[in-house]
């Protein structure tokens, strides 16, 4: 969609549109590159939501427990398109394989049965070096993600000083709309399943570093903030 992170926005103002893509009103227009522009609250939304979906790939990476690479991208890839259509089919199935396994935890190299403690501790590390990522792609994908969800609290927040009212249409849709109601939903499974990827990364971490204390207590609480925990993640 030309509407993925404001990139109609943007062509409107390299276009010389109005005011770098700032609209307000309730009512679409149309930009000066013939793109139309939905009220600015639906975007705002709109572009939270893939903000956050975007945001997941550094977290599905870095998950000990996850599946084949390939599997993740496609996953994260699908997710940006359809949400949570991908991303909860590839949780039930990480699930699924760990069962499998029954040894807690997932053979990314397709080898499945019983391994004795020195094979664990072994892939252990192995996959603890190969699931790390990088910090810089961490760091930009939160960059990335701050800048798209700054200026869709700025469209809101224009919003809601010059048309209060839009706010009404935008939960009548989220009652009438599926598509948005869709949305909705899975803002509330993001945060699920946000809640548990950090926690999952976040036990990995504490069993592989020597934290204080506090520093232990600190992660656990701060994986419970909808999106600004991952947010935090990236940067650290």
């Amino acid at each position: 969609s030309v509407h993925f992170f404001y990139i109609s926005d943007l062509l409107n103002y390299v276009n010389g549109g109005n005011d770098a893509g700032i609209y307000t009103g309730a009512t679409a227009v149309a930009s000066t590159a013939g793109i139309e522009q939905l009220p600015p609250l639906r975007l705002a939304f709109f572009n939270f939501a893939e903000a956050w979906v975007f945001s997941f790939l550094p977290l599905l990476i870095e998950d000990k427990k996850r599946l084949p690479l390939p599997i993740v991208l496609f996953t994260w890839a699908g997710a940006l398109g359809l949400t949570n259509a991908f991303l909860a089919p590839y949780l039930t199935a990480r699930q699924f394989f760990i069962m499998k396994d029954g040894n807690g935890r997932s053979e990314q190299d397709g080898i499945v049965g019983a391994v004795n403690i020195i094979d664990i501790e072994t892939s252990v590390k192995t996959n603890d070096d190969k699931n790390n990522c990088p910090k810089f792609i961490k760091i930009s994908f939160g960059v990335i993600s701050t800048l798209v969800v700054g200026y869709a609290a700025l469209q809101a927040t224009i919003t809601t000083i010059t048309s209060p009212n839009e706010w009404n249409e935008f939960f009548r849709l989220i009652l009438e709309d599926r598509t948005y109601l869709a949305f909705s939903v899975d803002l509330v499974l993001f945060s699920i399943f946000q809640f548990f990827l950090l926690g999952q990364v976040c036990t990995s971490t504490l069993d592989t570093t020597d934290n204080d204390q506090d520093d232990d207590v600190l992660l656990f609480t701060n994986k419970k903030l909808p999106f600004l925990s991952l947010l935090t993640w990236l940067y650290e």
